[in-house]
């Protein structure tokens, strides 16, 4: 297998997965530091929800973000997943979990944004050029003839 020079356009996906995962790492950090006062005034669904959600999207959002980087053949496949799956959860969180009538105001604004960020994300990944260098398509080779 041929080893391929990183384009520079595996930079968007990247950056968009690790600023992905610094907020992840932020919503951790924040539930953590601030518990006594989440549970104080009652926060729903709670601060362990808070943390361990924001833990998961730190670790998953660096895992995806340094495979891009580094050219993990399976990173593209997780990336995509990934995406979709944070949509979905960010969809159920808002609409299902969350017991505040304040984050379900502005849901239409927010479904524009959350499909455009979906189809960025995608539409990054599945370049010709990164899916190139994550070895997920092979490179063009010609057909031998038979004789």
């Amino acid at each position: 297998m041929k080893l391929h020079r990183r384009p520079w356009i595996i930079l968007l996906p990247a950056l968009g997965f690790l600023l992905f995962a610094i907020r992840g790492f932020q919503r951790f950090g924040g539930a953590l530091a601030s518990w006594e006062l989440l549970q104080r005034v009652g926060m729903r669904p709670g601060p362990g929800y808070l943390a361990l959600t924001g833990a998961v999207y730190g670790l998953s959002g660096l895992a995806v973000a340094l495979g891009l980087w580094f050219g993990w053949r399976k990173a593209g496949r997780l990336g995509r997943g990934l995406a979709f799956f944070y949509t979905a959860w960010y969809w159920i969180d808002k609409m299902l979990i969350r017991q505040n009538e304040a984050s379900r105001t502005n849901w239409p604004f927010m479904l524009i944004v959350s499909l455009l960020l979906l189809g960025m994300a995608l539409g990054s990944l599945y370049l010709p050029a990164v899916r190139r260098y994550l070895g997920e398509t092979e490179e063009e080779h010609p057909e031998s003839e038979q004789t």
